[in-house]
């Protein structure tokens, strides 16, 4: 009968944006198997919508990643070490990092006006400037409306040359 899993969960709130979560895992012996879970809709329930990973059952340092969408203000992140036996046996984690990910930035030019848009990540805020200087970055301040989860801010663009990003914060 196979031994109970055990699961530690952690909650980082990450906004309702791409994230990714990476961690190193290590099995103690082939009968070891280590998994990184990720609930994207922040449950605590380790048997109910949570994506596993694949198990690493190797001796040795294996890093796993999951990257998604949150569907919640935060995720949950699971570590699970199982056996197939009775046998209390080890698995270890280390150097976990939950992280937003990095969200992209679409333009399209519509006539003389520019639409901007990015997923609906409240997180991010739209910057701008007129060379690539890290001092010169300013926010925009147009008013940005948000449709089927993605966020749009229509610009008039000046003569000069204008650089655009997005800010995680």
């Amino acid at each position: 009968m196979p031994a109970p899993a055990e699961s530690i969960s952690e909650s980082r709130r990450l906004r309702a944006c791409h994230a990714s979560v990476s961690v190193w895992t290590y099995s103690d012996n082939p009968l070891t198997s280590c998994h990184l879970g990720v609930d994207p809709a922040g449950g605590t329930n380790a048997n109910a919508g949570v994506t596993w990973t694949s198990a690493n059952t190797n001796s040795a340092w294996l890093q796993r990643t999951w990257a998604g969408v949150a569907t919640a203000n935060h995720i949950t992140v699971f570590y699970k070490v199982s056996s197939p036996d009775t046998v209390k046996r080890n698995g270890y984690f280390d150097d976990a990092s939950p992280r937003p990910g990095s969200p992209w930035l679409m333009a399209q030019r519509n006539g003389d006006s520019l639409t901007l848009a990015w997923p609906d990540c409240p997180s991010a805020r739209l910057e701008r400037a007129d060379n690539l200087n890290p001092d010169h970055w300013i926010t925009v301040t147009n008013e940005a409306w948000t449709v089927g989860g993605q966020k749009s801010v229509t610009l008039l663009p000046t003569e000069s040359a204008g650089f655009y990003r997005l800010v995680l914060e």
